[in-house]
């Protein structure tokens, strides 16, 4: 959105936060202004940076699902997406599917709901903050922590679509203030229950930590309050909601087939995410974890780990101490001995298997992340006790949003085309580069020059073809090198992850990305056609 939409936006945010705030004057302006600065941020040109490769695979099977009925490998109904052969998660493309029907696919129509649920997500928790009667101290402290650091702007503007497992956690731990609250429970453990649910179909690698969370969130529930009727109704949707996850598991690990129930498709997968654990069977599980967890801690001081779309060259996407400042929330939970104090402890055991066990990266950290900003939080309110610690905070804050608008500028262009060889962004040029090159090639062969593999997905997300047409068009499905990510060296008259500069077809039309060097290449039998930083040879 532009400048002025995104401040009407905001502003119509901060009308509806001020509608249940209650208190002083200066509270209302304080947390109003937090939140008009956190909703600005997640909305003002959210489609700026260039299309990750997992967006436009997010876009191309929301589109099939919205147009077709059928994924792109023409499951219907599935539960779980078969995309790059080793799966991706349903809930947000599912989410994405109204959206590209009423707008048509594009970045803006695959990304707007995540904003729009970052939003949500926003209101929900300052609410939760109010019933629960939190002090300002600790809601300004709150307020930072989760929804202005760099890392949760960054990735509720992304629609990876594992990043929506952050903004349900989020609910989940207002829901843990409620719980602390005066208010209903059996209402707030129901909606918990909803996204006990919504987080299993919104991120697999998480699964290991609801298998715990789950049965010690409703025993505590059954301990504290004596609820064991609404407990079990909880526990009956979870199971009933759940268990196509349970079939998929048997299907892919142990009777290596794919099911239909209730019209719902279960897939067997070409290939698995397993290599994102550190042990198995030919490993030394306890030396992998250990060094996992040192490259745990490495990465959560760095806050950077090499991928444009959380972080920039050089920038700390998370806070400066922040395992300092955990360890003193922990601390802090530990002695408080409250309601919302177990509940964290509880939901910060459960993170430990992800923590120990799956490579530590600041995709599989995204939830983990959002736990240890709450528990930092905490930490951070318990020693502002004197008007310099106060001072010393704000300080801090306003150098961190300034550093990252910083970074942000100064990288404005490495953001919308990352050509570094794991990164996979593009900017909106190289889908001009691809509708022109279609539009120019008739019968002749079109070639897509890159050093990264996956470009099929970009083809199939700005020419918006039909999954029929792609599958009875797609050539070899290959997995390069040992990966879990696919790819098709053909679709059609369109070849892809070429990196043969040297063997240019006099009689076809080329798509050249701007770091690949020309001058070597005759391209005297060639029209030149400039997209940016893409080429077309026609």
């Amino acid at each position: 959105m532009n400048l002025f939409n995104s401040i009407i936006v905001s502003g119509l945010l901060v009308v509806l936060l001020n509608l249940f705030i209650n208190g002083t004057i200066n509270k209302r302006i304080i947390l109003s202004f937090l939140v008009f600065i956190a909703a600005f941020y997640r909305i003002y040109y959210f489609t700026y940076m260039g299309i990750n490769m997992d967006e436009a695979m997010v876009g191309v099977n929301s589109n099939s699902l919205a147009n077709w009925g059928v994924d792109l490998v023409l499951n219907k109904n599935p539960m779980y997406l078969y995309a790059w052969g080793s799966g991706m998660n349903i809930l947000y493309p599912l989410i994405v599917v109204p959206f590209i029907k009423i707008l048509g696919l594009s970045i803006f129509s695959v990304r707007l709901p995540i904003v729009i649920l970052s939003l949500f997500s926003i209101i929900y928790f300052n609410f939760a903050l109010e019933k629960a009667n939190v002090r300002l101290k600790l809601r300004i402290v709150l307020n930072y922590f989760i929804f202005l650091v760099p890392y949760t702007i960054n990735i509720n503007r992304l629609a990876i679509e594992s990043m929506l497992l952050p903004i349900l956690l989020i609910l989940l731990i207002g829901n843990f203030f409620l719980i602390d609250a005066d208010v209903k429970k059996d209402y707030v453990l129901l909606f918990s229950s909803f996204l006990f649910t919504l987080m299993a179909y919104s991120y697999s690698g998480y699964w290991v930590m609801l298998f715990l969370l789950i049965p010690l969130f409703y025993a505590f529930f059954i301990v504290k309050f004596k609820r064991l009727k609404i407990v079990i109704l909880g526990l009956i949707f979870n199971s009933l909601s759940m268990f196509p996850i349970l079939l998929f598991v048997i299907g892919n690990y142990v009777t290596h087939r794919s099911y239909v129930l209730l019209n719902i498709t279960i897939p067997y997968l070409a290939s698995s995410r397993s290599s994102q654990f550190v042990i198995s069977e030919t490993s030394h599980p306890i030396n992998n974890i250990f060094n996992n967890l040192i490259n745990f801690i490495t990465l959560v001081n760095t806050g950077n780990d090499g991928l444009i779309w959380f972080s920039r060259p050089g920038e700390n996407s998370l806070v400066l101490g922040l395992f300092i400042f955990v360890i003193i929330g922990l601390i802090y939970l530990i002695g408080n001995k409250s309601t919302l104090s177990y509940l964290m402890l509880i939901l910060a055991f459960s993170t430990l298997p992800i923590i120990l066990l799956i490579s530590s990266t600041l995709t599989h950290l995204n939830g983990v992340i959002i736990v240890l900003l709450t528990f930092a939080a905490f930490g951070v309110n318990s020693i502002l006790n004197t008007t310099y610690a106060k001072w010393g905070f704000s300080i801090a804050a306003i150098t961190g949003l300034l550093f990252f608008n910083y970074n942000y500028l100064k990288n404005r262009t490495l953001i919308r085309n990352d050509f570094a060889q794991w990164s996979n962004v593009y900017s909106s040029s190289y889908g001009k580069a691809i509708k022109f090159a279609s539009k120019v090639s008739k019968d002749r062969e079109c070639y897509v020059l890159s050093q990264r593999t996956g470009q099929y997905v970009y083809y199939l997300f700005y020419s918006k073809m039909s999954p029929y047409k792609f599958n009875k068009e797609k050539g070899k499905e290959i997995f390069a090198g040992g990966r879990d990510i696919n790819s098709y060296n053909k679709i059609g008259k369109w070849h892809f992850d070429i990196k043969d500069l040297h063997t240019l077809n006099d009689n076809g039309v080329y798509i050249i990305p701007g770091n690949l060097n020309m001058q070597a290449v005759n391209l005297d039998h060639f029209k030149i056609k400039k997209f940016n930083d893409y080429t077309v040879l026609y």
